[in-house]
């Protein structure tokens, strides 16, 4: 099925891609232009303070894309230092989760353009499959199968995060579970900082992993050893970033608990 006829996008966008992540600049009005992370890991749109100059978070953040308005009334104020800390680079907000319940969204990794879209309509595209997501208030998640060296596979609900720069991170419970400990790689042990705390996870090689009707071979992920904390709930396998969708053109539509991922 074609994507349906003269349909245009409320917005778009032009990204880059900066140290794995998903950037870009956008006009507030009144204000200049902010730089804008893109993470569906985040729950809810976070501004800095001090970038717009608001000290309560009633007021509404209105986003000049294009001839197009979008008014942000429902965010965080977070000081711009520890946003641009904590994600590595500077940084004026973040676009959270909470957009996606609100427009579908296409990613373009290819031409590095974001598109917001009316989430009644029904978009998609010749190529590609549509594989099923669960959603929730708080993030999504999408099933994964990954196959190691031997033939040892595991599957689970990874949660869909653009936030993070890696491919696939497998939570501590679950590894310990299916000891996965055997395929880790010695001193490959690497630090992840969120807001909220610091996390741990060695560098491993999977031979495939999969989605949907899509297969990535060879590729690198990471094994949390993490106790507590995001790398070691057990609700979750794991999660699934940004440099895993990159492979990718994908469409987020919450309505239909979907994503659409096309191969280019």
């Amino acid at each position: 099925m074609g994507q349906t006829k003269n349909l245009s996008p409320f917005a778009l966008i032009p990204f880059d891609l900066k140290s794995g992540y998903i950037v870009f600049d956008v006009p507030i009005e009144h204000s200049g232009s902010l730089s804008l992370l893109f993470d569906t890991g985040c729950q809810t749109t976070t501004f800095g303070k001090n970038a717009l100059g608001y000290a309560n978070r009633d007021k509404t953040i209105t986003l000049q894309l294009g001839s197009q308005k979008l008014k942000i009334d429902d965010y965080h104020v977070n000081p711009r230092e520890s946003l641009s800390k904590s994600l590595g680079q500077k940084v004026d907000g973040v676009i959270g989760n909470d957009i996606l319940h609100r427009y579908t969204v296409r990613i373009d990794y290819e031409n590095r353009l974001l598109s917001l879209f009316d989430r009644e309509e029904f978009v998609t595209y010749p190529e590609g499959d549509d594989v099923g997501i669960e959603v929730n208030s708080l993030v999504s998640s999408v099933l994964l199968a990954i196959t190691f060296a031997g033939g040892k596979k595991i599957e689970g609900e990874f949660v869909i995060d653009t936030g993070a720069p890696i491919n696939v991170l497998i939570n501590s419970p679950l590894a310990e579970k299916h000891g996965l400990d055997t395929f880790v790689e010695k001193g490959t042990e690497k630090k992840f900082k969120t807001q909220a705390a610091l996390h741990t996870a060695t560098s491993s090689l999977a031979k495939f992993v999969r989605i949907g009707q899509f297969q990535c071979d060879d590729m690198e992920i990471f094994i949390s050893t993490s106790k507590k904390g995001l790398f070691a709930v057990t609700k979750y396998a794991g999660i699934v970033g940004n440099k895993f969708f990159q492979n990718f053109n994908v469409i987020f539509d919450y309505k239909r608990k979907r994503i659409h991922l096309e191969k280019y």
